[in-house]
């Protein structure tokens, strides 16, 4: 075999050798099943969207919804009534203190302060999410509505996912229905995946003096 023989005998060997890890790419995902970009986890009032930077497999997707999920209930004072839409809502009494309502993304705080007619508040993002995030959160600040008239925004952050939001809001008087709503984004690393979490919160209470 003369020189440019061998030349052209190695480019072929090479070329071969590429189109075999290219096709034998597809073999592996396929042979871990249909592959997903997203997942979300919800209940009442609450939805966390997840979007992965590269495609998962669907089992993959599928045991992270699950471990999220399982935190339900975990911290605070479980009531699914925190977060329902109506047409019976939560009610927030002057004399009990703080009110905790828990779902599987986070705890919402709120208490009453019929003296300057004003409601305390906080919210802290699970456990199950503070442990995947890879980044700050952008929070846009919670939207407060008293029945239909719009009351105020809070301000916005960019703290840490551990952060405990909290503030105050005034307007209301005893027997008003309130609402409220927030979103928080931030980055995760969800089962060594890198993507994206896009988590909106709200609820309605009725306070009474």
């Amino acid at each position: 075999m003369n020189h440019r023989q061998r030349i052209a005998s190695s480019l072929i060997a090479a070329a071969l050798a590429g189109a075999a890890l290219i096709s034998s790419a597809p073999t592996a995902l396929a042979a871990e099943g249909p592959s997903v970009r997203s997942l979300t986890v919800g209940s009442e009032g609450t939805s966390l969207t997840i979007t992965f930077d590269v495609p998962v497999s669907a089992a993959k997707a599928a045991g992270l919804r699950a471990e999220l999920g399982s935190q339900a209930n975990s911290e605070g004072t479980a009531s699914t009534r925190g977060i329902d839409k109506g047409p019976i809502y939560p009610v927030v009494n002057c004399s009990e203190g703080n009110r905790s309502f828990t779902d599987r993304n986070g705890t919402f705080d709120v208490r009453y302060n019929c003296g300057y007619n004003v409601v305390n508040w906080g919210y802290k993002v699970s456990g199950a999410l503070v442990s995947i995030a890879a980044s700050t959160m952008q929070e846009t600040g919670v939207r407060w509505y008293k029945g239909s008239t719009f009351l105020g925004q809070n301000a916005p952050h960019n703290v840490p996912v551990s952060y405990s939001l909290h503030g105050t809001q005034g307007g209301m008087n005893s027997g008003d229905l309130l609402h409220w709503s927030d979103t928080m984004t931030f980055k995760v690393n969800a089962g060594g995946v890198p993507g994206s979490a896009h988590l909106t919160v709200g609820g309605s209470f009725v306070v009474l003096r």
